[in-house]
């Protein structure tokens, strides 16, 4: 969090969602009841439905529900975002250290941001074989988690990576994580195992869709920012489309340690 907030500094996005101190003392009755009424209205939402339900039944029902909510329109913040190299150490008494690099990426919008999932699946995804669990987890043992993460917002995006770790290999952890980022940098994924990183992240998404809640969400989302829902075989063929010169530019452009922050939250002991 603290981390996508010195990126999205600025806008929206750049808040903690919980407020501080400072916001929540200032509260009234009157600006929660007036944040309501601007913000949440019929132009803001998106009503998703799966299941064996028919167009009057759900008409019906929302009607039945939605019907006393005022009409409005959906807008968004597009305040362009700077990027900024910044570097904080943090020391806590915990008994482990927390480190934190990441650099801004591509927004939803963005031809690339299908290539950025699937590189960040491969690099760092809930997959064991991930290339960072590989090389860090499983093969030293010096970090008992570790991943990478990408989202996409409307006109930027943010990429981090995370290990957590005992103080005496934090220096060792980071060293082998970063040679990752710099083997994607370097050279290009070999045609064949790109092919089994893609069935990989498709069966992940073939299982994310067997619930019907994830499938609800990501219909709303999609119609939420292309104004159409996608369906699974739609994106089984963007992912399949991705090539290995895409994976490439994107890490190049995405995971150079000159214009990554790093936070780190450091044993004291």
């Amino acid at each position: 969090m603290i981390m996508k907030r010195r990126f999205l500094k600025g806008q929206p996005l750049g808040n903690p969602i919980l407020g501080t101190n400072e916001t929540l003392q200032k509260f009234k009755q009157s600006d929660l009841i007036s944040f309501v009424r601007n913000n949440y209205n019929a132009g803001k939402m998106i009503l998703s439905v799966y299941g064996n339900y028919s167009t009057k039944q759900v008409e019906e029902i929302s009607e039945e529900l939605f019907s006393s909510i005022k009409s409005g329109e959906r807008n968004s913040d597009n305040s362009k975002v700077l990027k900024r190299r910044e570097d904080q150490i943090i020391r806590k008494p915990i008994s482990q250290c927390h480190y934190i690099i990441g650099n801004l990426s591509y927004s939803l919008q963005s031809k690339s941001r299908t290539a950025m999932v699937l590189l960040n699946n491969i690099l760092g995804g809930p997959g064991m074989n991930s290339r960072l669990n590989l090389a860090v987890r499983e093969k030293f043992g010096y970090s008992y988690a570790i991943e990478s993460g990408y989202h996409a917002y409307t006109d930027n995006g943010v990429f981090h990576l995370y290990l957590a770790t005992e103080k005496k290999y934090l220096n060792k952890s980071v060293s082998l994580a970063k040679k990752e980022l710099k083997k994607l940098m370097d050279k290009k994924i070999g045609s064949s195992a790109l092919k089994n990183y893609k069935s990989q992240f498709i069966g992940q998404l073939a299982l994310a869709n067997e619930n019907k809640g994830n499938v609800a969400i990501s219909a709303s989302k999609s119609m939420l920012h292309f104004n159409k829902p996608f369906l699974l075989k739609e994106v089984i063929e963007k992912v399949n489309a991705v090539n290995e010169k895409e994976i490439y530019v994107c890490a190049n452009e995405v995971f150079d340690l000159q214009n990554m922050s790093t936070l780190l939250f450091e044993a004291e002991n």
